[in-house]
């Protein structure tokens, strides 16, 4: 009964040495590291900048434009490493990049997209800005204006130089047609008929007043 109890005792002992020995592990300069190991990876993480407190962001860019048929595509350039964020604001939309499919970025070019809208956009002006935001919280944008006219909508012919002129056939009746070269010579052998018609009319009509003037007298 004795040796029963002894060894129950040994047993409680032993489990209350195993638990102290697991906390203090815990607690142990290896436990200490691997926090710092954690903590050291996080920074790693954080871009160089925001350890130095020295984030300098570059002013994003707008260096394309193209219209097409007034569902335009516009690219440009943005600093990628010290940007938390790229957005678009055009046409009464704000597009962001890694939220909205139009936006892409690759590197430090990024594409706004609108090929794919149902409708073309109305004929207007229209404020394109992009804007960035630092890893400090500054912010810098970009500005244009990009001009929509009616000619760039699909369906609607574009205004071409040296093209001929069709009039319509009520128009074509008041234009004057050159006469052709058989009229032309009739009316020239009719000319010297003309003439002398003419100027025997003149004759008779000086000769009629002369007498006129005479038989008055």
């Amino acid at each position: 009964m004795l040796a029963g109890a002894t060894l129950g005792r040994h047993q409680f002992r032993a489990a209350v040495l195993f638990v102290t020995l697991f906390a203090l592990s815990l607690a142990s300069p290896t436990g200490v590291a691997a926090q710092q190991s954690s903590t050291l990876e996080q920074q790693l993480l954080e871009p160089e900048c925001i350890q130095a407190n020295n984030c300098e962001m570059e002013a994003p860019t707008i260096d394309e434009i193209t219209i097409n048929g007034n569902k335009p595509i516009v690219k440009g350039t943005y600093d990628s490493a010290f940007s938390q964020y790229l957005r678009i604001i055009f046409g009464s939309r704000v597009y962001t990049l890694g939220v909205d499919d139009e936006l892409s970025a690759t590197g430090v070019n990024w594409t706004l997209s609108l090929g794919r809208l149902a409708e073309p956009l109305e004929p207007g002006a229209y404020e394109f800005v992009v804007e960035t935001e630092g890893y400090d919280g500054s912010k810098k944008r970009a500005e244009t204006i990009i001009v929509l006219s009616p000619t760039d909508q699909p369906g609607t012919p574009p205004v071409t130089t040296g093209v001929p002129y069709e009039p319509t056939p009520e128009e074509s009746a008041d234009i004057p047609r050159p006469l052709p070269p058989e009229e032309v010579r009739r009316r020239v052998s009719l000319l010297p008929l003309i003439v002398t018609l003419a100027s025997s009319a003149v004759l008779f009509l000086f000769t009629a007043t002369v007498r006129w003037r005479k038989g008055r007298g």
